[in-house]
């Protein structure tokens, strides 16, 4: 048997679902992507897997308890209309309109689809689908799902139930008995009436989803009964990975800030360094715009030569690397007196000092000598001195 495709308009990749009654069996079937009616079925509730699958829940809930009027409201938002919805049909209701529930929906210019009921039922019809693993995002009435029939009236027995569809006008349901009394009264002919009739012991959900799509965009889950979206949970995860994440690139952001302040500082420091050895080489200079330039430029100048090897500054530029590359360890003062350099080092244990000068030895090929180590706080003080082996 060829699957039935349902019209164009049908929502797509949905789980539609007839409720008849608390803890009675549901009908339900699958419309997949192309349109197409897939898996269907009569029980207590759909298997976990057609529910996690669905992309929309639409459920059909019996018209009985709902009022549905088609109503001219002044109103161009929804918003505007669900506020206007009451008083515009209070004349037409039984309770008053602060004990009922309403939901709107957009039928033609100026005209809405007015739905009217007891909270209650609405609660009890929610309760009883969540019990059931069911998180519906529509709950409508059955009767809105009958294929309209402009010229006349349509009408879907189901039991002892009719659901009736005047035009785009009127939408309610009866007893199968009163349906031919109450169509003749809203002054339609036999002839105008298109009987929708279900297929030999099956369901007639498949009949009421040709006709959903026609339908209007009516949903009774409104304002404090509005849908929880079933990937709330799954949003709510990956809201906090983002968070996280941000949080991540922010403390990245803010370390390389750090690492670049502290790199400033050291940066700064080497020049302080050198324009302190520069000074002390050339005592009349009254200002140093470039210590390392000035002081390259000036000794080159005075040796005639050019050549600048074992002068303090040269001392100072084969050790600043090693200096500036460490984290633990900062450069507190320089000195430069008798050929050799004098490094005032800042460190967290002595260990950490004495590896400093074997690593100045090591790149330098220079004699580094620990002159001394004093506590300083958390950590030590020592001194280094670089020169020229004998």
């Amino acid at each position: 048997m060829r699957a039935m495709k349902l019209p164009a308009a049908t929502v797509r990749n949905l789980l539609l679902i007839h409720w008849h009654g608390a803890d009675a069996a549901l009908d339900w079937l699958t419309v997949d992507g192309s349109g197409r009616l897939g898996r269907s079925a009569h029980e207590h509730a759909p298997p976990a897997a057609i529910l996690a699958a669905a992309a929309s829940i639409v459920v059909l809930v019996p018209s009985e308890p709902v009022t549905l009027l088609l109503a001219e409201l002044p109103a161009r938002t929804l918003a505007q209309a669900r506020l206007a919805a009451p008083f515009a049909v209070e004349e037409h209701l039984a309770a008053a309109v602060d004990a009922l529930h309403f939901a709107v929906a957009p039928m033609a210019r100026g005209h809405w689809w007015v739905a009217a009921l007891a909270p209650a039922q609405l609660k009890e019809w929610i309760d009883d689908l969540r019990g059931r693993g069911i998180e519906p995002d529509r709950l409508l009435p059955d009767v809105m799902a009958v294929p309209a029939n402009e010229s006349g009236a349509s009408v879907l027995v189901d039991g002892d139930r009719a659901l009736i569809r005047i035009g785009q006008q009127q939408a309610f349901a009866s007893d199968a008995e009163l349906a031919p009394t109450l169509l003749a009264a809203a002054g339609i002919a036999e002839a105008q009436v298109v009987r929708i009739v279900a297929d030999s012991g099956q369901s007639p959900l498949s009949k009421l989803a040709a006709g959903l799509g026609q339908c209007s965009e009516l949903n009774l889950l409104s304002k404090t009964f509005a849908p929880r979206h079933r990937g709330r949970a799954v949003r709510g995860q990956w809201r906090r990975l983002g968070i996280l994440a941000a949080a991540c690139l922010l403390l990245a952001v803010v370390y390389l800030k750090l690492d670049e302040l502290r790199l400033s500082q050291r940066l700064a420091a080497l020049n302080g360094a050198m324009e302190q050895v520069y000074r002390q080489r050339f005592p009349d200079a009254k200002q140093v715009p470039n210590p390392l330039a000035q002081m390259r430029s000036a000794l080159a100048a005075a040796s005639g030569s050019g050549v600048i090897s074992g002068t303090g500054l040269d001392l100072l530029t084969r050790t600043a690397p090693l200096l500036a590359a460490q984290t633990q360890v900062s450069l507190q003062a320089v000195e430069y007196r008798a050929g050799a350099l004098v490094l005032d080092l800042k460190a967290p244990t002595i260990e950490a000092v004495d590896a400093i000068r074997e690593s100045l030895a090591s790149i330098t090929q220079l004699v580094a000598t620990l002159e001394n180590v004093d506590r300083d706080g958390n950590g030590v003080r020592g001194r280094i001195r670089l020169g020229r082996k004998a």
